[in-house]
Order: structure tokens, then C-alpha cells, then sequence
């Protein structure tokens, strides 16, 4: 029972985080990025953000420093949103998995 709630509760900040990166984000260099998936902790006071950030080289650890300084607020926000109980902590990484998903598929369809 306790791992589907964990479960829900990632979904859940993956969804807020997106719509709160179309709306509220205004960090240039964020840009164009894609919250791939959440991974909480048993006692939901951390996360991992796992992020991709268009195709462009470089843009990677740029998105991440965007993302780290947005985090405060983000933060807040979702804890707000969420209505919880303690101020989860988010840690942003990029989604190696995506690239390897992508370049499989570019492989293959050439």
C-alpha cells in the first residue's frame, strides 16, 4: 500500500512541476525541457527530478543550473499545491535513460 502512494505522489509532482514549467518558470535557461519522471523517497520529504532538455548540446548542464536555482520556489509551490505536510526536497538530474531511448530510435530509423 505505502509503494503505491509513493507512486502517486511522484506522479503527482511530475504533473505540478510540468504545468508550474509551462506557467510560472520564466529562467531563460530552462527553455525548452521535459520532466521525464519522479522518484520520492518512502517518507516523501525528497525527490529526484529526472529532466531532459531539447536536443541541443550543452544545454544540459545550463537547464540543471536553471532548474537549481528555481528549486526554492518550486518547493514551496508544491508543497502548496500538494497541500503536504513537510517541504519535500528536489534534487534535478538529467534522464540518461531518455538519450539512450533516442538514440536507439535514431539508429534504427536510419
Amino acid at each position: 500500500m505505502k509503494r503505491k502512494r509513493i507512486l502517486r505522489m511522484g506522479e503527482a509532482i511530475r504533473r505540478e512541476l510540468s504545468q508550474m514549467l509551462l506557467a510560472d518558470v520564466k529562467d531563460p535557461r530552462v527553455g525548452f525541457c521535459t520532466v521525464t519522471r519522479v522518484e520520492v523517497s518512502p517518507d516523501i520529504r525528497s525527490a529526484r527530478i529526472f529532466m531532459t532538455f531539447g536536443v541541443e548540446e550543452g544545454r544540459k548542464e545550463e537547464g540543471l543550473e536553471g532548474m537549481r536555482s528555481a528549486a526554492p520556489y518550486l518547493e514551496r509551490e508544491i508543497t502548496h499545491r500538494l497541500k503536504l505536510r513537510y517541504v519535500p526536497h528536489f534534487t534535478f538530474c538529467y534522464d540518461e535513460e531518455w538519450e539512450k531511448i533516442y538514440s536507439n530510435e535514431t539508429i534504427t530509423n536510419a
